[in-house]
């Protein structure tokens, strides 16, 4: 099986000019080109356009902030914790915004280059990079707020609350780096012009299907309520047959 390294180093710098070479695997699906590579999350609140709950982007559906907002919080929730997902993203790039070494297409690693001055459209993915966006603003206003907090503190001689804010400020910028910077999303980047972007986006919405929220409670296990009303559906007797897992409706 192929490997991959990607030097992180690489998506530093964002905004300025010049291009990045990146790894990454070429395929094709149709007549589309893709690349796909690893980054650290952090990049794509640099990399790809911010969505806005009040302007939907053109051929994207207008985005939710209570789905962002949550996404973050379950960033935020679970950044020290154990295992947590982040689904790949599928992003456009525009037909001149990629280059490669001319590797042939089928899974084939490549060397592809691209513009730093890009800021990528999405074609899935809207409400989880919002999310990400949220996120870090929130973590860095707090850890901005705990170090005004730590120097006023400081200035009266307060000895108590600065080592209790300093014990936070610690835990805030271990939380932002463990999702931000340690922490990696597998990135699609599709080549397409307009018409086809607006035509993906369109077919990836009609053909997905999504969970059942009944479903989705059965399978979550973080929350000890779940737990527990799963654990009553399958052990407890006068339940059995009567209430449904989400699977059937």
């Amino acid at each position: 099986m192929a490997t991959i390294e990607v030097d992180l180093s690489k998506f530093r710098g964002r905004g300025t000019s010049g291009w990045d070479d990146i790894p990454s695997f070429k395929t094709k699906q149709g007549q589309s080109i893709r690349y796909t590579f690893p980054a650290p999350v952090g990049y794509l609140s640099s990399a790809v356009k911010q969505p806005d709950p009040d302007q939907p982007f053109p051929g994207n559906r207008r985005v939710e902030p209570k789905r962002a907002t949550g996404f973050a919080k379950y960033l935020r929730d679970n950044a020290l914790g154990g295992n947590w997902t982040f689904p790949p993203i599928q992003l456009r790039a525009p037909e001149n915004g990629t280059r490669d070494d001319g590797a042939q297409d089928g899974s084939f690693l490549t060397t592809m280059s691209i513009s730093r001055l890009t800021k990528w459209d999405i074609q899935d993915g809207q409400h989880r990079i919002l999310g990400v966006f949220i996120f870090q603003k929130e973590m860095e206003a707090k850890i901005r707020n705990l170090r005004d907090e730590i120097a006023r503190s400081e200035r009266k001689g307060e000895h108590a609350t600065i080592r209790a804010k300093q014990e936070e400020l610690i835990e805030a910028e271990r939380i932002r780096s463990a999702i931000l910077e340690d922490s990696q999303v597998e990135i699609v980047l599709v080549v397409a012009n307009d018409s086809e972007h607006e035509q993906m986006f369109s077919d990836i919405a009609r053909n997905a299907k999504g969970i059942n929220p009944d479903f989705a409670t059965i399978l979550d296990a973080r929350d000890p309520v779940h737990r527990i009303a799963k654990d009553l559906i399958e052990t407890y007797e006068p339940f059995s047959g009567l209430i449904s897992s989400g699977q059937s409706g």
